[in-house]
């Protein structure tokens, strides 16, 4: 499946990719921000909100989808991607026009706040990212009543841990938080069941 290959591909960076903070500052920014979409605006995505319920006008479908964000990842892989689908096809394809995407051009106002979050997460200032962000369907966030996150893997100096990094914008910046703890960033079992996981239901932002 294609998760695995994206797995796999994470995990070997880990042993064999060195990429400095520089490219990871400058080389997603630069494949990105040339890409038509406006900045993203959160007092937009909160006026536009109502507006994509009231298209749906299906409350139990938005409290199955919080239910799910928040146990998805104590479920089974065949588990989390059926359930992922079945949330996302119920939402109306004309309720998208209701609601706004958080724009490619916000990763660079994330670039910092997420590079401080791995620097005091690892204790050091050479941490070191996958040259790859992921974020969330749209659709399915807006169900959440929240604008996309994005994802980011980013290790220590040397590669032995490695750590997955929520960025979501919120009013005023951004909230970074890291998806599991120090301890669990350096067992390789562990951080492979993580990432497949998180690879159901987040995308990889293509240029």
């Amino acid at each position: 499946m294609i998760f695995r290959g994206q797995l796999q591909r994470i995990h070997d960076y880990m042993f064999h990719i060195a990429v400095a903070v520089v490219i990871f500052i400058a080389g997603f920014i630069i494949a990105y921000s040339n890409l038509p979409k406006p900045q993203f605006d959160y007092t937009t995505f909160t006026t536009q909100q109502p507006q994509f319920q009231q298209c749906l006008n299906n409350a139990a479908l938005q409290q199955r989808a919080q239910q799910f964000e928040q146990s998805y990842t104590t479920l089974p892989l065949t588990e989390i991607q059926a359930n992922f689908k079945a949330l996302t096809d119920q939402v109306p394809e004309n309720c998208g026009a209701y609601h706004v995407e958080s724009s490619y051009e916000q990763l660079q106002a994330m670039a910092t706040p997420v590079l401080t979050a791995a620097q005091q997460y690892y204790g050091e200032q050479n941490v070191k990212a996958v040259n790859a962000v992921y974020t969330q369907p749209s659709q399915y966030r807006a169900l959440l009543g929240e604008p996309q996150p994005y994802l980011f893997f980013i290790s220590d100096s040397t590669q032995t841990r490695i750590a997955a990094f929520k960025a979501t914008p919120t009013p005023d910046s951004v909230d970074v938080m890291p998806l599991w703890d120090h301890a669990h960033s350096q067992d390789l079992a562990y951080t492979q069941g993580e990432v497949q996981k998180l690879l159901l239901v987040f995308n990889e932002v293509k240029s």
